[in-house]
């Protein structure tokens, strides 16, 4: 089994941006990413086989 770390996140109309670890799952196999459109913002949950690079795009993400 390997643990795998799941990041939200979310961008909206007026550029703010959100970015949290919000999932640890113990697969053999990555879970899905998935990507969803709303009418203010768009949101985006990708899933990472290490913490250290999920907290990587979490800052990458706040500081783009």
């Amino acid at each position: 089994m390997k643990r795998w770390y799941c990041v939200i996140e979310t961008y909206d109309d007026y550029g703010r941006v959100t970015a949290n670890l919000v999932d640890v799952a113990e697969t053999d196999e990555k879970p899905v990413d998935t990507a969803e459109s709303t009418d203010t913002k768009d949101i985006y949950c990708t899933w990472y086989g290490s913490e250290q690079e999920a907290n990587r795009a979490i800052k990458d993400a706040l500081t783009a």
